[in-house]
């Protein structure tokens, strides 16, 4: 008896990034906060090409440059119905989590001027507290 096995590979995509310092994130970037992600919606740019995802993060404490209370972070990429557009490497921010942002006005796919984690996943740390009671960027 023959058996035939057969596999299936799915589509495989990569970013490759230039890896930055800190300092270098520092010195290329406007804005730098620590907050929290309150929300996040996506929506088709007004192309109906491109799905972007508003991000509205209360900033805790503003490192360098100036935000306000409240800000919008738009980001490439999101879920609008049943279709999902990711961007690998791309910053994820999820509702209910604290981050260190470093930000820049940016021009995206159908949407100038907006301010928008530069650098891709390397301009977001995760926030997390040790078993010490200290904040770590992660």
């Amino acid at each position: 008896m023959a058996v035939v096995l057969t596999a299936w590979a799915g589509s495989l995509q990569a970013t490759t990034l230039i890896r930055m310092g800190l300092g270098e994130l520092v010195t290329a970037n406007e804005t730098i906060v620590l907050g929290e992600v309150v929300d996040a919606e996506s929506y088709w740019n007004a192309e109906g090409t491109f799905i972007l995802t508003d991000v509205t993060f209360k900033a805790v404490e503003t490192i360098r440059g100036s935000a306000p209370g409240s800000l919008t972070v738009t980001l490439m990429g999101g879920t609008v119905g049943e279709l999902t557009s990711l961007i690998i490497g791309g910053p994820e921010l999820i509702p209910g989590r604290s981050y260190l942002l470093f930000l820049n006005p940016e021009t995206l796919p159908g949407a100038e001027g907006v301010t928008t984690v530069r650098d891709l996943c390397q301009g977001a740390y995760d926030l997390r507290t040790d078993e010490s009671g200290a904040l770590r960027a992660v």
